[in-house]
């Protein structure tokens, strides 16, 4: 909700977001408030007899805060002619950004939560398991920011944006460093710009440079690599839950 409001979404999953709702507007900040209390009221009344209550509390705040965190990234790297800022439109700032705003809570979470709630599920939280979420969780942002410009939104649910809002996303950091001096010129001042012609002159760049053959290599090559380590793993059940995860989020997008 409140990546939407502060995106000025209109559509999420083939439905209006929630502020774009009658009657609701500048009030779905509010309700976010009332949902995270909502979210420790449920967990109150259904786990505090367990001894795990107090660290599945901890877990879902601590992924707020992060989620938090990474939204404040996600605005503060967001290119405006004016600010001309592409020098942050970096694959570490990247990564960054999707570690925080979308792995910690689609991937780290519902991970680490399941764990609490079994006998030494702590101990079997290794960094490793982490770590091939948050690179499925990259794989889940990768398609994201490929679907806003190049699929359409009758098919992904949600209208795309990324353009017009001057985001650092995965196409736009792999085009900037490939622009020769007419295309850098035109990208500095197109991207951000709000005007449907600008956005289009910018996916016009993007198929000068092939973009999106650069990005199905990018993905597969980050996919091989994610599923050799899959494989990898130790147990069979480990393996079984991860390659299921990976099918589930694998080229989906939100």
């Amino acid at each position: 909700m409140i990546d939407d409001f502060m995106d000025s979404s209109t559509t999420r999953r083939n439905k209006l977001c929630w502020h774009r709702q009658p009657n609701v507007g500048i009030n779905a900040v509010n309700d976010t408030t009332l949902l995270h209390q909502a979210i420790l009221e449920i967990l109150e009344i259904n786990f505090r007899h367990i001894p795990e209550y107090i660290d599945i509390v901890k877990l879902v705040n601590e992924t707020i805060y992060f989620t938090a965190v990474g939204q404040q990234l996600d605005n503060l790297t967001v290119y405006s002619k004016k600010r001309n800022n592409l020098d942050c439109f970096t694959l570490d700032a990247f990564k960054n950004t999707v570690t925080l705003k979308t792995a910690y809570s689609t991937m780290r979470f519902p991970l680490l939560l399941g764990l609490s709630l079994i006998k030494d599920g702590q101990k079997k939280a290794r960094k490793e398991l982490i770590d091939i979420g948050f690179d499925i969780g990259q794989l889940f942002q990768l398609h994201n920011d490929y679907s806003d410009v190049y699929v359409k939104e009758s098919e992904s649910g949600k209208a795309g944006y990324d353009i017009q809002e001057g985001k650092l996303t995965w196409l736009a950091l792999t085009a900037v460093p490939r622009c020769n001096q007419q295309q850098l010129a035109a990208f500095k001042e197109f991207y951000g710009s709000p005007d449907p012609d600008h956005a289009k002159q910018i996916k016009q760049i993007y198929d000068d440079l092939k973009i999106p053959d650069l990005y199905e290599e990018y993905e597969s090559k980050l996919y091989r690599e994610v599923l050799g380590r899959i494989r990898a793993l130790p147990t069979e059940p480990e393996r079984k839950f991860f390659l299921n995860l990976l099918g589930e989020w694998y080229k989906h997008a939100y």
